[in-house]
Order: structure tokens, then sequence, then C-alpha cells
């Protein structure tokens, strides 16, 4: 969830970091949510040098610009799976 806009040195930070740490799948709303969404995936390809991402490593990306903070966060506990890894709430 992010209110503001932020630098894209800062957002790439952050999409490194969720990769890094195991995130599999990435719910963006608010300010540049398209922006985050992609931010995600490049640094998901870049971390496997842009070849196949194995399935257990794919991070499965949406961006929510058109829907309000409750319906993405609705999405996301009741509507977000993962095609190969269980994913905990």
């Amino acid at each position: 969830m992010v209110e503001a806009a932020v630098t894209d040195e800062f957002r790439n930070a952050i999409a490194e970091w969720l990769v890094k740490t195991g995130c599999l799948y990435m719910v963006a709303w608010g300010d540049q949510c398209s922006e985050w969404d992609d931010a995600v995936d490049w640094v998901n390809l870049e971390d496997t040098n842009f070849e196949e991402i194995p399935d257990d490593r794919f991070v499965m990306t949406t961006w929510h610009a058109q829907e309000s903070l409750a319906e993405s966060i609705w999405f996301a506990k009741h509507v977000a799976l993962h095609p190969h890894v269980l994913l905990v709430w």
C-alpha cells in the first residue's frame, strides 16, 4: 500500500527485498501501483539472470489501481493463489 510517489531507487530496493526474502505473491495498491508490480517482476527476472524462473520461486504480482483498499485486501486474502506453492495468510 503506497499513498505517495517514491523514487525509482526506493521502489526497486523494496522490490529486491521482497523477492530476496521469499515473497511469492505481491498485491500492489495505491499510488504508482503498476510501477510497483513491474519492479517486482523485473527483480524476479534479474534474480534468475533472465532465464526461466523455477516454479517455486516465481513471484505472482497483481496491481489494483481501480479498486478500493478494502477490495484489494479482500483479493489478497481470498483470491490470490500461487500455482505451485501453498500461501499461508
